[in-house]
């Protein structure tokens, strides 16, 4: 899943969106997460606000 697009999101080119959605994925893929669980939405919760204070 992405967690991030144009929708979501200001600021960001097409390439930084993919970029975002890319290390998201590294991390679901790490941590072995699936969407609709309580561990998915606490990690891209998390990953999110990561972002944003970057």
């Amino acid at each position: 899943m992405k967690l991030f697009n144009r929708d979501n999101t200001e600021g960001y080119t097409a390439e930084e969106l993919a970029g975002l959605n890319s290390e998201w994925e590294k991390i679901v893929e790490s941590e072995g997460l699936e969407e609709f669980t309580e561990e998915y939405d606490f990690a891209a919760k998390t990953f999110s606000d990561k972002v944003a204070n970057r």
